[in-house]
């Protein structure tokens, strides 16, 4: 590659995680994997702050899930695209041959955990380390659980192949040309720590959620909070103004936050505006004679607050079903 080509990309020591451009191309536009990581993770955070979420997934696990719990999956929503620190995966932007993929490489390592060689083994053993694994003992049940929820993260695109079908390269890893992946691996799991600083501490805080059905959820969850995170009209490139590294994590929280505003995650905002709704009989049912008196008595209490204050969609909608319905009953019960 020229230096001229190499110096549009910025250091060749820095991994890549995003770019508009296609392969091969010159462009200052790019985002670093840190960057990315950085949105990802905070999107997962603002997603577990929403009550309905928090409540669901904390429902598949059968108990409230923690503020701990909430800061390590956060923690693990920033590993997720670890594996594009290898070689195969950073050739890509620069415009090399032969380029790989970044799940599949790094789930031949690590989902693998039987019939290795010794290169296999050592390369196993500097990518945990690197990603803080050997801290992880008290966040799983077991070792087979870590291995499922590795499973979960990197599947944020799909299915993962079956491990017999992918074969560890351990020249992906090694340090070559001015780059070293470990080295970038370090520094990834260093600024997610950063962002979730008590998750490594030694606490006496219950495992992770070990239940299938959780991780399957969370497994959805993960492709969620990606997608989102990956929205370069929110989490703009550093090249359009938006920071990098440590002054992006409190950047990337607030445009997060907004994100859950604007794409009606986060109904606070239309929560409120509806209760300064007018709601009368006439306004709502424009076509209809006048109400029952059933319904008149409900027009008159104050339900909107009530009801959007915790409300579900079958709250509201059995609300205003009794609105229309032509009936004299004198006794409604809503949903609870």
């Amino acid at each position: 590659m020229s230096k001229d080509k190499a110096s549009s990309y910025g250091s060749l020591a820095q991994a890549w995680a995003k770019s508009p451009h296609r392969q091969g191309t010159i462009g200052s536009g790019w985002l670093s994997l840190v960057d990315h990581s950085i949105d990802v993770a905070a999107v997962a955070e603002a997603l577990l702050h929403l009550p309905t979420v928090k409540l669901r997934l904390g429902k598949l696990a059968g108990h409230t899930l923690s503020d701990m719990d909430v800061d390590r999956l956060c923690f693990l929503a920033g590993l997720h695209d670890a594996g594009k620190v290898n070689h195969g995966f950073q050739a890509k932007l620069r415009g090399e041959k032969p380029y790989t993929g970044h799940i599949g490489p790094l789930w031949a390592i690590l989902g693998r955990r039987s019939h290795f060689i010794e290169a296999h083994r050592t390369i196993r053993r500097e990518l945990r380390r690197a990603l803080r694994a050997p801290q992880w003992r008290l966040w799983f049940q077991n070792d087979a659980e870590e291995h499922e929820y590795w499973a979960v993260i990197l599947a944020h695109h799909g299915s993962l192949s079956a491990i017999d079908c992918v074969q560890p390269e351990p020249c992906l890893w090694l340090p070559h040309g001015g780059y070293d992946p470990i080295a970038a691996l370090t520094e990834l799991a260093e600024i997610v720590d950063r962002m979730f600083p008590d998750t490594l501490a030694e606490h006496n805080h219950e495992p992770l959620p070990g239940q299938s059905r959780f991780q399957h959820a969370f497994a959805g969850f993960m492709t969620l909070a990606d997608w989102l995170g990956s929205d370069e009209t929110v989490f703009r490139f550093p090249s359009e103004g938006a920071p990098s590294g440590t002054e992006r994590i409190r950047w990337a929280r607030d445009q997060a936050a907004e994100l859950m505003s604007r794409r009606w995650l986060d109904p606070s905002r239309a929560r409120e505006a509806a209760t300064r709704l007018v709601v009368d009989f006439p306004t709502l049912f424009r076509n209809l004679a006048k109400p029952r008196p059933a319904q008149t008595a409900l027009l008159e209490l104050p339900l909107p607050k009530a009801l959007l204050h915790d409300s579900t969609a079958a709250r509201v909608g059995a609300f205003f079903q009794l609105l229309v319905q032509d009936t004299t009953a004198q006794d409604f019960g809503l949903p609870s």
